[in-house]
């Protein structure tokens, strides 16, 4: 069994996800069984990281605006 596969016999992936996994079609899973305080951390960093996209988002059309503006 891979390291990754679950161990537990209480969180086991469904079918489907197993397949998926053994394919190599997904690398990387959250957990929606674990504990609370994980699934937070997880959250806040996917909103942070999206913080960030969305400044660079932002830094990047501004930069289009003025090059466009300057007649560029």
């Amino acid at each position: 069994m891979a390291r990754h596969a679950a161990t537990n016999t209480r969180r086991r992936r469904s079918s489907s996800a197993e397949r998926a996994h053994r394919a190599g079609l997904v690398t990387h899973t959250i957990d929606l069984s674990a504990p609370s305080a994980v699934r937070e951390r997880l959250v806040n960093t996917a909103a942070r990281n999206g913080r960030a996209l969305g400044v660079l988002a932002a830094t990047v059309w501004i930069y289009d605006l003025a090059r466009i503006a300057r007649g560029a």
